[in-house]
């Protein structure tokens, strides 16, 4: 993003490194008791931070009492049979009092998943337990699931706080929204640092870059994947660059060159709207969010250090590097600040930089609330003849070579993805579940418009008749004269107790 550049004077920020703490968000859960979870941010993608309001011996938060689910065939997550998903061990950080929990594997944009705490294992430094079920006693499990949201709401986590944003409605800027989803559901942005924070005095504007690098395992810099541009969609009226906290589209000289690159505007900064035919503004940090907008200007409040000055040299141009905010602290001997050197910074980006280590859109957060689970009709048991009871009735594929044939464990798990490449307002669509039962199959197309499920459409095939293969069927005949038919040649006669083994083609 190319601005103009009036004569250069001191910076007047002053500087503040301290990490910021996570805002209470709105709606966002109960309050109760002494020892409880206050607020939680959870993301499409399977990320959640959980707020607490004590401080946590780390050693009781592990992976036995902090635990992800998604929904297993019932269709909810917080039900009996529901599906472990594999995530990080969690951690607790005491800098900001919280839990962080991720799934291994970013789940399916916009799948809804349980979290479940075991309040009585975690405890405080006072050795109180957790008041899992905010009930006022300590102990109990806390439980939520997570929903998509109407209203899309970015989160932008940084290492020195997070940042809530609310993104613009889709049909005032439908391709810079669009765009924005895209990085953000791909995890481009993950990983990647603010790579220009300029000047107030010397700049004239007070603009926070990001999104076009990331650091390397080599500790260089790296490029975000890149889109192709996106057309200039400018509303002042919509969401101003003139708000402070408003996030915006930067861009090069072209009016729709607009990529992966975005800036928040720490300042209020309305001859953006205009200038060389504006930048978009499309979404901001509430006004009532105070901590986040305390993030923004923690980092802002940051010195900064021209790392292009020695050499080191992002891909393409890269003239932001002259103004790279950085994390670092140095002290003197009373305790005075001390700006680090660029070369201090280079030496290691990770620790030198102010990181954002994840971009994604936020799940609404709810009480976890079970429902009545179907029932599902399998051939898991061989009907008695009228007057020949069997028992027990016992899986008929409980040992078999059909590789079509799914009841193992009466285990029907449903493999599902996400067909729509944007996760917007304007459609979704959820993708198709397949269930396989004995070579047959049941597929399963939700339709969301809005972020709301407007329709569920279920095709069936029938089990196939050319499988081949063996099964086992046990079974008590109790002394029927003409025996059990198996209904393929095979009976079982007498009052015994039998095991038949079958191939088939």
């Amino acid at each position: 993003m190319k601005f103009p550049k009036p004569s250069k004077s001191p910076r007047s920020n002053p500087v503040r490194s301290n990490p910021v703490a996570l805002e209470a968000l709105e709606n966002r859960l109960l309050l109760a008791s002494d020892f409880t979870i206050s607020s939680i941010i959870a993301d499409n993608r399977g990320s959640v931070i959980m707020t607490v309001n004590s401080n946590v011996n780390g050693a009781t938060v592990n992976a036995q009492d902090v635990l992800m689910y998604k929904a297993g065939p019932g269709g909810n997550p917080a039900n009996s049979d529901h599906i472990q998903v594999k995530t990080t061990i969690p951690t607790y950080n005491s800098a900001f009092e919280q839990i962080t929990i991720q799934s291994k594997k970013n789940l399916p944009i916009a799948t809804p998943y349980e979290i479940v705490v075991k309040g009585s294992d975690i405890l405080n430094l006072e050795g109180v337990a957790l008041d899992g079920n905010q009930d006022g006693t300590p102990g109990g499990t806390y439980r939520v699931v997570t929903s998509i949201k109407t209203h899309k709401t970015a989160v932008f986590e940084t290492g020195l706080g997070n940042m809530i944003v609310k993104l613009a409605n889709t049909s005032d800027f439908p391709d810079t929204i669009a765009n924005f989803l895209h990085y953000a559901n791909a995890g481009d942005w993950d990983g990647t640092f603010f790579n220009r924070l300029t000047n107030v005095s010397s700049d004239t504007i007070g603009v926070l870059q990001g999104g076009e690098f990331n650091v390397t395992s080599s500790n260089t810099a790296g490029l975000v994947p890149t889109l192709s541009p996106i057309p200039l969609e400018v509303n002042p009226s919509v969401e101003s660059n003139g708000t402070v906290g408003t996030i915006s589209m930067a861009r090069g000289t072209g009016a729709n060159s607009a990529t992966n690159t975005f800036f928040f505007n720490y300042t209020s900064n309305p001859a953006l709207d205009t200038e060389n035919g504006g930048y978009t503004a499309f979404g901001a940090i509430s006004p009532s969010d105070t901590l986040s907008l305390d993030v923004l200007q923690a980092i802002a409040s940051n010195p900064t250090v021209n790392l292009r000055g020695i050499g080191v040299n992002p891909p393409g141009l890269g003239a932001e590097f002259k103004e790279v905010p950085t994390g670092l602290t140095n002290e003197d001997s009373q305790g005075n600040f001390i700006p680090p050197t660029p070369a201090q910074v280079a030496q290691d980006l990770e620790d030198g930089l102010v990181l954002i280590s994840r971009v994604s859109i936020e799940m609404n957060v709810n009480p976890a609330v079970t429902t009545p689970i179907p029932a599902v009709v399998t051939d898991q048991s061989v009907p008695a003849p009228l007057g020949v009871p069997m028992t027990p009735a016992l899986p008929i594929f409980q040992q078999g070579s059909d590789s079509t044939a799914a009841l193992v464990d009466s285990a029907l798990l449903a493999q599902s993805s996400n067909t729509s490449p944007l996760f917007n307002d304007t459609q979704i669509t959820g993708g198709t579940s397949t269930v396989d039962t004995n070579g047959g199959s049941e597929q399963i197309t939700d339709t969301y418009v809005n972020g709301v499920l407007q329709s569920t459409t279920t095709v069936t095939t029938e089990p196939s008749t050319s499988d081949s293969g063996t099964f086992t069927v046990e079974g008590t005949n109790n002394g029927s004269t003409g025996g059990l038919d198996l209904g393929n040649g095979d009976t079982i006669v007498g009052s015994t107790t039998t095991t038949t083994t079958t191939t088939f083609n």
